[in-house]
């Protein structure tokens, strides 16, 4: 699949750390030299190669992953130097952690072209004593929330002392890490089902219409951060306690209340605003595709790890919140039962749904997505409407903990402070329609990190999507009211 969609969802993972003494960048790429090395031999993936499966029985759509060490510990040691100093990078240009997201993003590359699996870039950051930190990655390898794990093991490496020195490590042996072929395990009844052209779909689906903005080529990404305080978030959580429902489910709720309103906002005409409304009130569902992230070790996971599967939201509580009196006249109404009990409420239970998953749906869904690669095209990705990924609450899972500001500024033991943390994938493109929404919680302090492309999301509608959401979270937190 990525190799046909312009590098659509490649993976950035930035952090700007302020050191407590100062640091040349000299001796600051030394210490990230030999972590990185280190990192290899516990997580062997990061250095995989992707090419090309070049076998005449290779099905087509097919590439293979190669890892290069030695069963002789000196020659596999001097693999490792080797693809360190390949894909371990200092930049002399100063930007800003935004700016640099935008330029490693797109900086993608291609299952076909030969690159390994990960690289880790360093700059000086704007502030003294700031360095930024980043992460690239493909998105064909892993997942961003399966990423963290690689970024905080490599942090953690770097401040440890006393360990055995890398050229010393065992190499050879951390083959045993590498991620295993695919097997079938549980017997699965292949049906002969046309592939060839997707189904319609038995409901009708409310669809946000996209109008193409002019000379797009050359702008950025639209994205925007939408970030609470310490004690804004302790108020969410609480709120969404007290409902039964998730944050996430919460976000997820008022993105999509979001993009409907946005539909009106954004229709050039009578005649276009006309067919929003016949839309509107002819749609059965909204669907809002979710990334469910399959956890398979502590150090992530070199193959695909990641299924989509979509939130089914009935639009009859979506009608039920948003009220439309007159054309210009659309407002949600966020207190009523129609959004907890309703929208919000099915949020929930969809995603509950798509990870309970049981080991023969995962055989049967591979067995699909392997049917489906060989004839796969990009038409079947790039649909307009929503996205969503959730990395959590990131000191429930134990990540990046020694480094929060709240912790490592009084720590005498941490020689740094991660004072910010940003995560972002490639979302501009000629063909990609949808918006992209992200959410982590970092030191107590939510984000939602929304993308998108430029091409269909012009900047005075974007800048009303996520106005709009901003209201809607800070209605939420305020208590009921009408928007």
């Amino acid at each position: 699949m990525h190799e046909h969609v312009d590098g659509c969802s490649h993976i950035f993972i930035g952090c700007g750390v302020f050191f407590k003494a100062e640091i040349s960048p000299t001796d600051l790429m030394q210490a990230a030299k030999e972590a990185w090395i280190r990192t290899r031999f516990a997580a062997p993936w990061v250095a995989q190669r992707t090419s090309s499966a070049s076998s005449e029985l290779a099905e087509p759509n097919s590439w293979m992953n190669t890892y290069e060490t030695s069963s002789v510990p000196k020659k596999g040691f001097e693999r490792a130097v080797s693809w360190a100093e390949s894909t371990l990078f200092w930049r002399d240009e100063v930007r800003s952690l935004e700016e640099w997201e935008e330029v490693l993003k797109n900086a993608y590359w291609r299952p076909s072209d030969g690159r390994f699996g990960m690289e880790w870039h360093f700059a000086r950051g704007v502030s003294e004593n700031e360095y930024f930190i980043m992460y690239a990655v493909p998105h064909y390898l892993t997942s961003a929330a399966r990423t963290k794990p690689i970024s905080h093991l490599t942090l953690r490496l770097e401040i440890r002392g006393g360990q055995t020195p890398t050229r010393d490590l065992p190499w050879g042996s951390e083959v045993s890490n590498l991620p295993p072929a695919t097997v079938v395990a549980i017997e699965h009844k292949k049906e002969n089902v046309d592939l060839t052209m997707p189904q319609p779909p038995t409901h009708k689906e409310f669809l946000r219409p996209l109008i193409e903005t002019p000379q797009w080529e050359r702008l950025p990404d639209r994205q925007a951060d939408i970030k609470l305080s310490r004690q804004e978030t302790l108020a969410l959580h609480a709120i969404c306690k007290g409902k039964k429902v998730t944050i996430t489910a919460l976000i997820n709720s008022l993105c999509i209340l979001a993009d409907v309103q946005t539909a009106f906002h954004a229709a050039p005409d009578n005649a276009s605003l006309e067919r929003v409304l016949e839309d509107f009130k002819a749609a059965e569902r909204s669907m809002l595709p979710e990334s469910i992230t399959l956890s398979r070790g502590p150090v992530g996971f070199g193959n695909l790890v990641m299924q989509v599967q979509p939130t089914v939201h009935n639009m009859d509580h979506i009608r039920n919140i948003v009220q439309v009196e007159e054309y210009d006249e659309v407002s949600s109404k966020l207190g009523n039962a129609a959004f907890w009990g309703g929208l919000v409420a099915q949020s929930g239970l969809s995603m509950k749904e798509n990870k309970s998953c049981t080991p023969e749906k995962f055989v049967e869904n591979e067995h699909l997505l392997d049917a489906i690669m060989p004839v796969f095209h990009k038409d079947l990705f790039f649909t307009p409407g929503l996205g969503s990924t959730s990395i959590g609450k990131l000191s429930s899972l134990n990540l990046f903990n020694e480094f929060r500001p709240s912790i490592a500024a009084s720590n005498p033991l941490s020689p740094f402070v991660m004072s910010s943390l940003a995560l972002g994938l490639r979302i501009t493109g000629p063909d990609t329609m949808h918006v992209m929404v992200m959410m982590w919680e970092y030191d107590g302090e939510l984000v939602v990190h929304l993308l998108a492309s430029p091409r269909w999301h012009g900047e005075k509608v974007w800048k009303f999507y996520v106005d709009m959401i901003k209201n809607s979270l800070e209605s939420v937190l305020q208590g009921p009211t009408k928007l």
